[in-house]
């Protein structure tokens, strides 16, 4: 049935073609990978635009520039173009070159607004953003960002993002109201995914107005939040008038409007991100979250768009985040000044030409570029006024960086460094103190949903209640991130701005989602363990490290662009006031900082000489080769030795809490000279359970050959866990470092005995039941007869369902075999 059903596609495709002499494409999957391919290999995209807007695409097209993956052109309507290119679209509704592409998909123009999906749409801020295979353009993906308004859509020009995989956004007011996804034979009818309508509705209901001065904003009542609520439109306020106290203009006259939502999880639902503080993709509305237990974002937010309302967009792209920064005086939880004494102390200060003109660094951390941009913004108005820093907004003036600028801007950052010396010091001491008096960490490794911002759910919020009733004190937050960021599926996974101005790490979970999360937990007492690990890219699923590298110069380069990878989390972590920091997970190769390994001959050169003259010229021409080996062995050692030193230097110089890194269990901790730099040895254990193997032995040497017919005994079981961490113990104690063990688990399955990390076998909970009776036995043994033992986290609790639970095969603790005995393995039974 399947292949004729396809070749009545191809035939229906075919006679549509004829017939209408235009392209049918059938949107799946394999399209949608076809279209990313194609959009990969474009050099240049064009804006295509109507003449009102010419100025945001121009913006766009720097924005896309900047960010290096493509050129960008922006071409009016009607003007001939390159149709080997991929086309953005940006324009009313009722443009002509839109309306084609958006009709056929029940987007139906109409004066002044639109229909679609039974709704009328005819607000100034609603619009639509379409990814879609161009019928025009076989083979290319054209992405659409429409509106009814010009006006509202000149603020939009941040949508424009070259995106591949074919869907639909609708937005009422600024929000996204439906998502839709497109499958079928084009043009097809979209399939809605998501619909916030009755959220919104059912918000809006229990919405109440909260006006202030020149703020307008709605939050849903809640006498316990009406303080706090209050207080954040006093702080607003201030915010706004201090942005737009430069600017010449009259504050009354821009009223910021907007929703306060007053919890994660609700903004969440609503507009399907969570943020401290962010402008909506249309419109002029702003929406900031304000609970009891987070901070909250200044007033930036509404800074920003006082301003923008003001004076429009800016001429650089950097001026708009130095503005909210400054004007909101603080860096997330930090005051401003506070954490810019801490990069200068840290050694962090940036020139001004990289803060202007951009980064070309890989993996810059916007911790610590965009608040010295607020620096510089504040130097620039106190060194060269008001007026001019208006007409570098504006585009009527150009700022020169000379000699001057520089010394007098980086001596404004030792300035504040000196006047919190003395205090900075205190605090980070009290800190660190503070992080050693905690008792051994029982904790769990938690494995977040692949879901943006999925951690600020209610799953996150249960996952924090579940752990801390199973009796545990710490978490442990996994994070991968890319070495090479993918190209956006949709406009809105883009990031605002110009990559070289706000770039991030591309990672399966932001900054702000870990660091939110991380004040809920530190808010019921838990203490956060941080593990970033640094992949080649989001959909190879290589470790950046996996390349052959043989030469000291590319070890070299590696692990100095590993450093500013670290560098980026340590801020994260000192941020949120976490209590532990991995600098690295299992990355083999990398950490192997030996210089004392020996050739066979003796090192006395008369002797060495007589060995080799014994040797036949096949024989010695091996031993030359190894000797050669061993040399370059030692002197990669070295060079990666002093990589290390400088990346746990630069971590300790930022993180006051303490520092890891999570071995291996199969030798790598014997072949890491750094441990020393360290505060505790942290190790994974995975060590097979099969009697005849060596314990820590390299699973390369592993013989595989099938598992135990029977499961182990318990006591057996007991025992060798005993052994394992002992072993582990005794060389942290020769290391003159506790230990804390990163990650351990059994996976539910009933033929892991011999690799216990790899799900093997028949699906069998009873084996993971097994394995954590006997490890509640021996981290008993070890919390009571291991001075050096100091916790360990349990791999793994879900927050929310994964496949792993569904089907009891994977590592995750949540099943009926396993979550009874996790208070007992805790150690809290």
């Amino acid at each position: 049935m399947q292949p004729r059903h396809g070749l009545l596609l191809a035939l229906l495709a075919a006679l549509v073609t004829a017939a209408c002499g235009r392209p049918v494409h059938l949107v799946n999957a394999d399209l949608a990978h076809g279209l990313f391919q194609r959009l990969y290999d474009a050099e240049t995209v064009e804006v295509h635009v109507s003449e009102a807007l010419i100025p945001g695409a121009q913006l766009a097209a720097d924005s896309i520039r900047a960010d290096g993956h493509f050129g960008a052109e922006v071409v009016p309507f009607g003007t001939a173009s390159d149709r080997a290119r991929p086309r953005l679209l940006y324009g009313r509704v009722d443009e002509p070159s839109i309306t084609v592409l958006l009709s056929p998909l029940g987007v139906d123009p109409a004066a002044g607004g639109f229909h679609f999906h039974g709704r009328e749409f005819y607000g100034a801020a609603d619009a639509v953003v379409l990814v879609a295979p161009d019928p025009d353009r076989i083979g290319l993906p054209v992405t659409v960002v429409a509106g009814n308004d010009v006006e509202a859509l000149a603020r939009s020009w941040r949508l424009l993002v070259p995106s591949w995989r074919p869907g639909l956004h609708v937005i009422r007011d600024g929000h996204v109201e439906l998502i839709a996804r497109l499958e079928g034979l084009w043009p097809c009818e979209p399939v809605i995914e998501v619909d916030r309508a009755v959220a919104w509705d059912e918000a809006q209901g229990d919405f109440a107005a909260l006006e202030r001065d020149g703020l307008a904003f709605v939050a849903r009542e809640d006498k316990d939040l009406a303080k706090r609520l209050n207080d954040y439109l006093r702080v607003a306020e201030s915010a706004r008038q201090r942005a737009l106290g430069w600017t010449g203009v009259i504050g009354g006259e821009f009223e910021v409007r907007g929703v306060l939502h007053t919890s994660s999880a609700s903004m969440l639902e609503l507009l399907g991100q969570v943020e401290l503080g962010c402008l909506a993709p249309t419109g002029d509305q702003v929406h900031v979250l304000i609970t009891r237990q987070l901070p909250d974002d200044g007033g930036r937010a509404v800074a920003e768009a006082a301003v923008l309302a003001a004076l429009g967009e800016p001429s650089a792209p950097w001026l708009l985040e130095a503005l909210g920064v400054w004007a909101s005086e603080r860096w997330w939880q930090y005051p401003l000044d506070d954490w810019l004494a801490l990069l200068q102390n840290a050694a962090l200060a940036a020139t001004v030409t990289e803060l202007v003109e951009g980064v070309t660094t890989p993996l810059p951390s916007p911790h610590r570029y965009v608040p010295q941009r607020a620096l510089l913004f504040a130097h620039l108005l106190e060194t060269r006024g008001p007026e001019f820093v208006r007409e570098l907004w504006e585009g009527d003036a150009e700022l020169v960086i000379d000699e001057d600028l520089e010394l007098s801007f980086h001596g404004r950052l030792e300035a504040l460094r000196a006047e919190r010396a003395e205090r900075l010091d205190l605090v980070r001491q009290d800190r660190f103190r503070r992080t050693r008096e905690v008792e051994q960490l029982r904790g769990l490794r938690l494995i977040p949903p692949r879901v943006r911002d999925g951690l600020l759910s209610e799953d996150g919020s249960q996952a924090i209640d579940d752990v801390t009733r199973l009796g545990a004190n710490a978490v442990l937050l996994p994070v991968f991130a890319y070495d090479e960021a993918p190209l956006p599926s949709q406009p809105f996974e883009a990031r605002r701005g110009p990559a070289a101005w706000t770039s991030e790490f591309s990672a399966d979970h932001s900054d702000l989602e870990l660091f939110l999360f991380t004040m809920l937990a530190r808010r019921a007492g838990l203490s956060v363990a941080l593990e970033p690990d640094l992949l080649e890219s989001s959909s190879a699923g290589l470790a950046a490290h996996d390349h052959e590298l043989v030469e000291v110069d590319q070890w070299v380069g590696f692990l100095d662009h590993y450093t500013r990878f670290v560098e980026h989390y340590a801020l994260l972590a000192e941020l949120s006031g976490m209590h532990l920091l991995s600098l690295g997970t299992e990355l083999g190769p990398a950490t192997d900082s030996r210089t004392d390994q020996a050739d066979p001959l003796s090192k006395d050169p008369e002797i060495r000489e007589r060995q080799l003259r014994r040797l036949d010229p096949i024989e010695r021409a091996k031993l030359h080769k190894l000797i050669h080996d061993t040399e370059l062995r030692n002197e990669l050692g070295a060079a990666r030795g002093a990589a290390w030193s400088e990346i746990t230097s630069r971590a300790r110089k930022i993180f006051a809490g303490l520092l890891t890194y999570s071995s291996s269990w199969a030798g790598e901790r014997t072949r890491i000279a750094f441990w020393s730099d360290l505060d505790v040895v942290g190790a994974n254990l995975f060590q097979p359970f099969d009697d005849s193997r060596p314990s820590g032995g390299d699973p390369e040497e592993i013989d595989e050959r099938a598992a135990r017919d029977h499961a182990p005994s318990l006591e057996f079981l007991e025992q060798r866990l005993r052994a394992q961490l002992g072993t582990i113990s005794s060389f942290a104690r020769r290391s003159k470092r506790g230990v804390v063990l990163m990650g351990l688990g059994f996976p539910g399955t009933d033929d892991a005995w011999l690799l216990p990390h790899l799900r093997q076998g028949e699906t069998d909970p009873g084996a993971r039941t097994l394995y954590l009776q006997a490890l509640a036995r021996a981290l008993e043994h070890a919390r009571t007869n291991q001075a050096g033992f100091k916790g360990a986290f349990l791999w793994s609790w879900p927050v929310g369902a994964t496949e792993s639970v569904r089907t009891g095969r994977g590592f995750t603790l949540d099943g009926p075999g396993a979550r009874p005995l996790l208070p007992l393995v805790l150690g809290r039974q």
